[in-house]
């Protein structure tokens, strides 16, 4: 997996580009360069464009993280994640579970819908 984060000071946000595989280990990964960067720039406002990745994150997976964000205080961070349509089924679950734990998600298959929901 690899990811490019830009730092969009103009409008407030952090944009993250992530392509490749994704498992628990490439989550665990990214999800430290994100709070690093969040601290950096001091930013909670965040775009995920993984349109260009693959899912390999098992159902109970998908099910874990948003407590795991939960429990590391990330509940103050503004999120929209941009997908690619054959994983939409994961995504609207990651949606879901991380609105029952407290956490300001959503997700899009269009990004330019994110981006205005993100910013609004």
């Amino acid at each position: 997996m690899k990811i490019k984060v830009t730092h969009h000071a103009d409008q407030e946000y952090l944009e993250a580009v992530i392509d490749g595989p994704l498992d628990m280990e490439a989550f665990n990964r990214a999800h430290l360069e994100m709070d690093t960067m969040m601290d950096r720039h001091q930013c909670r406002t965040v775009l995920y464009d993984m349109r260009h990745i693959e899912v390999l994150l098992e159902t109970h997976e998908i099910y874990a993280i948003p407590r795991q964000l939960r429990e590391d205080g990330h509940t103050d961070i503004r999120r929209a994640l941009v997908f690619p349509a054959v994983h939409e089924q994961d995504f609207t679950f990651f949606e879901t579970v991380s609105g029952n734990q407290g956490l300001n998600t959503r997700v899009f298959a269009d990004k330019n819908e994110a981006l205005d929901w993100l910013l609004a």
